[in-house]
């Protein structure tokens, strides 16, 4: 009973559970391409510290910085926005079964709902 209640209302939420799953994705895409280009960007500047000052001075710093910026800010907004459907989803299947699971519990018999 609760099972087929649960799964009616989730059938109701698949658009924002669509929404959150691919949002999920985004964020670890982006967290990956943010270990990968901050670790390009850390071993990069260390070697050209270590070639001497002319090197140093001929590393760009300004593009890996700007697009570790730019991995951490579409990570920070991916999570945000699978929480924020993820949870819109479930408290919305939730809203839909509660009444209904309450009108079944309200029109059964006292002794056959424990």
């Amino acid at each position: 009973m609760i099972a087929r209640m649960l799964q009616d209302a989730s059938r109701r939420q698949r658009r924002a559970t669509g929404v959150a799953i691919v949002l999920a994705v985004l964020a670890a895409i982006a967290g990956v391409g943010l270990l990968a280009v901050s670790g390009w960007f850390l071993t990069g500047a260390a070697i050209a510290g270590a070639a001497g000052a002319v090197a140093a001075r001929g590393f760009n710093y300004l593009l890996p910085s700007a697009g570790i910026r730019a991995f951490a800010i579409t990570r920070t907004l991916g999570r945000y926005g699978e929480r924020l459907f993820s949870h819109r989803a479930a408290f919305f299947a939730l809203a839909d079964v509660r009444p209904a699971l309450f009108a079944r519990l309200a029109g059964a018999e006292p002794g056959a709902v424990f």
